[in-house]
């Protein structure tokens, strides 16, 4: 059976440090695993239940994993993790502000984009005419800033229908707006 590293399994931890804002609590850990390793392990969690995009969707997107399991950090709430190596510099409070900022900045955009009557798909799952499978696609505008790369493009489907889709990229995630 593969081992699977929910980044939790190690022979010992310790808390290095914990920073929570509204919305998002952080804890950096560092782990003792066997011949005398060590890694360093940001676990996240919220107690706060949202349908609105949170900085929980934005570390998601940054390659923070969801945890098989309930976190021992965060009581029985499960946590996204990121396992770092022991070199890296790592401060939560930074981390913490730049995700409820990003999120905050998600859901500004959001909401001018319902205005319009365009719609943001969340969930990677959903392949609703997003682009991915249209038989047309052209590159209309590509642009970015310090925080988000935008690619507006003009797609048709099989069905012939057209429609343009902007994709915002932020870190390694996507988001991805339809109208």
């Amino acid at each position: 059976m593969p081992y699977f590293d929910d980044g939790h399994t190690a022979l010992d931890t310790n808390l290095l440090d914990k920073f929570d804002i509204p919305g998002l609590s952080l804890v950096l850990i560092n782990r003792i695993l066997d011949d005398s390793q060590e890694d360093l392990v940001i676990h996240a969690s919220s107690d706060v239940i949202s349908s609105s995009f949170t900085a929980l969707n934005i570390l998601h997107a940054a390659g923070f994993q969801i945890s098989r399991n309930e976190c021992p950090y965060f009581g029985s709430r499960r946590c996204l993790y990121k396992i770092f190596e022991r070199t890296t510099e790592i401060n939560l409070r930074k981390l913490a502000e730049t995700a409820s900022d990003s999120a905050t900045k998600v859901v500004e955009v959001e909401n001018i984009f319902n205005n319009c009557g365009w719609s943001i798909i969340k969930d990677r799952q959903r392949t609703i005419n997003e682009g991915h499978r249209a038989i047309e696609k052209q590159i209309l505008k590509t642009e970015e800033d310090k925080e988000f790369k935008y690619v507006l493009t003009y797609i048709k489907d099989q069905s012939g229908n057209a429609r343009f889709v902007l994709i915002t990229y932020p870190n390694r995630g996507r988001l991805i707006l339809q109208n």
